[in-house]
């Protein structure tokens, strides 16, 4: 019977240590995948397919997930710690958040943190106190600023906000739009999407004489001057808030 006992016990801590082992080698596979979906540029849908594969390994637990992005978003190869506080935003939860906006001092990794921010979040005082951080980092990449915007004007969308929340982002865009030097065209055309009334009214003559003043491309110049030539025209005094 002692036998037996003793048989019982190293069949159950074998078991246990292959399952440990098992456990292991998934979690290897899975950070594999989750960094191949990062680096996939040319084959269309590769990017889903390799996270398709991390959702079957883990067996669509999406903390197991989420605490593996978190790992993996802690090193220090920039690309690779970029897509991943974007997947935080996809199989995070609440509690990554606090770990997310300490990322905004970062200016390589601020913009993926902040568009992981806005999708667990969604657009509230602090997260667009955020974006206002997020977007006055001089080195920070203009372009993929604007998508992180996109991702929040989608949120908000999502949401029922308050006069006081909707107002605050709307401020903290248009004085974004003010400082934009590199991507100033696709700003302008941003915002008239997010808000219909913004094409003629004062706001945006005031975004693109402070944009005029900034150091243009000669394409950005001359749109931006036609744009300011038009609104004039309008005429200016005429132009509503």
């Amino acid at each position: 019977e002692v036998d037996m006992r003793k048989a019982i016990t190293l069949l159950i801590c074998s078991v246990i240590g292959l399952t440990s082992l098992n456990a292991d080698v998934a979690d290897d596979k899975a950070k594999a995948a989750l960094i191949g979906s990062g680096l996939v540029i040319d084959t269309p849908g590769g990017a889903a397919a390799e996270l398709r594969i991390v959702e079957q390994i883990c067996n669509f637990d999406t903390n197991r997930i989420g605490g593996l992005v978190y790992e993996l978003s802690q090193t220090n190869n920039t690309i690779i710690a970029s897509r991943q506080l974007r997947l935080l935003g996809v199989y995070g939860s609440a509690s990554h958040l606090p770990y997310l906006y300490n990322q905004l001092t970062n200016v390589a990794l601020s913009a993926s943190a902040m568009e992981s921010i806005f999708r667990i979040e969604g657009v509230t005082s602090n997260s667009v106190v955020g974006l206002e951080h997020c977007l006055s980092l001089g080195a920070a990449d203009w372009w993929w600023q604007l998508e992180v915007c996109k991702v929040a004007v989608a949120r908000l969308k999502e949401q029922q906000p308050s006069a006081a929340i909707s107002n605050q982002f709307s401020s903290c865009l248009l004085n974004s739009a003010k400082a934009n030097a590199k991507v100033a065209v696709k700003y302008d055309a941003f915002l008239q999407k997010f808000d219909p009334t913004y094409k003629n009214s004062m706001r945006r003559l005031n975004v693109l004489r402070a944009v005029r003043s900034l150091e243009l491309n000669e394409y950005q110049i001359n749109y931006v001057t036609n744009a300011i030539n038009e609104l004039v025209a309008y005429p200016e005094a005429n132009l509503p808030e």
